[in-house]
């Protein structure tokens, strides 16, 4: 058994240090800034509590209700918490997960990435597709396992649903030997390294004297500094699902509802398919033109499938998410 002191010293021996992109428009926010400025509506848009939203409010509503942030909340701020959560996961009774969570205001527009052949010469094409991909309300999540003794078994960084598990010595540590995560410009998935990735395994489509790889890609680099523990807000433990250990269940884990307003994405995919037909006919000189029909469906299904797992009822809560009712999924 472990008592609240100790939990708390855990939390903070491995919690990540986040590197935000040096492109980021959209800051970490903290629930109660976001609460401040945000309405609470009905599925139907109509007012159910003006701002400013008591964490209060958020128990009783509906899972169709949702909060409207304003202009500030979706701006973010310069300092924020991460909020914490430390469950046993469903398929390892024998482990500990803890889950930092982190909030922000806004999540932006995706990007589009097409590597293309002609020939024997390759390009590479990184296009921004706003607003595809644009919603209000933003959670994302990185999980530290340990075992029952609390020695490291794995990092869990998030991506769009899914995640990958980094084993020791796979990722970067501070002086401390706390976890370096980067968080991609606009979506905020979280990753390991800088880069460019891209999301899912891309599509590949080929004809005479040309191939094309395309995906929704993410990007990172070390722009700013996000240390919770250094700015003074924290790793704030606000749920706990362990025998024997006292749950804070801070008020607001308890929405069911959503941190946005529903976003309609698939209205946005023909606008997003004509940008990037527009980038790839301009890189082939025309050389796509014949295959126009062929590589348009190809784009409308990449990001239709992206646009069916978008949340498009709005930016779930934390605990309507998998990783937070079962812990990580699978194994390091």
């Amino acid at each position: 058994m472990i008592d609240p002191q100790q939990l708390q010293a855990q939390v903070n021996q491995w919690c990540p240090i986040v590197y935000l992109s040096s492109k980021e428009r959209y800051n970490p926010c903290t629930v109660d800034f976001y609460l401040e400025n945000a309405a609470l509506c009905d599925n139907g848009g109509n007012v159910l509590v003006y701002a400013p939203v008591a964490e209060s409010n958020l128990p009783p509503a509906a899972s169709t209700d949702y909060l409207l942030p304003n202009s500030a909340a979706m701006a973010g701020q310069s300092a924020a918490p991460f909020y914490v959560r430390v469950t046993t996961p469903v398929d390892n009774p024998n482990a500990i997960d803890i889950e930092y969570w982190f909030f922000y205001g806004f999540n932006g527009n995706a990007t589009f990435r097409v590597d293309v052949e002609i020939g024997s010469s390759k390009h590479n094409l990184l296009v921004p597709i706003p607003p595809f991909g644009d919603h209000q309300g933003d959670w994302e999540h990185a999980i530290v396992r340990l075992d029952d003794s609390f020695n490291f078994i794995g990092l869990y960084t998030a991506e769009h649903g899914w995640g990958t598990w980094n084993a020791s010595g796979s990722f970067q540590t501070g002086s401390s030997g706390r976890p370096i995560i980067y968080s991609a410009v606009n979506s905020h998935a979280s990753y390991v390294s800088t880069g460019v990735f891209t999301i899912k395994d891309p599509i590949s489509i080929g004809f005479k004297g040309l191939k094309f790889q395309m995906g929704l890609a993410d990007q990172t680099d070390q722009g700013t500094l996000w240390d919770c523990l250094a700015n003074g807000c924290g790793a704030q433990i606000v749920s706990v699902s362990l025998p024997g250990v006292p749950d804070p269940a801070a008020e607001w884990t308890g929405f069911t509802g959503h941190f946005g307003s529903p976003t309609d994405q698939t209205s946005q995919i023909d606008e997003s398919t004509h940008i990037i037909w527009e980038a790839i006919k301009e890189l082939t000189l025309h050389l796509a033109d014949p295959f126009k029909d062929t590589i348009e469906d190809t784009i409308k299904s990449i990001l239709s499938d992206a646009a069916s797992t978008m949340l498009p009822g709005g930016p779930a809560s934390p605990n309507s998410q998998k990783d937070w009712t079962s812990g990580a999924p699978g194994q390091p």
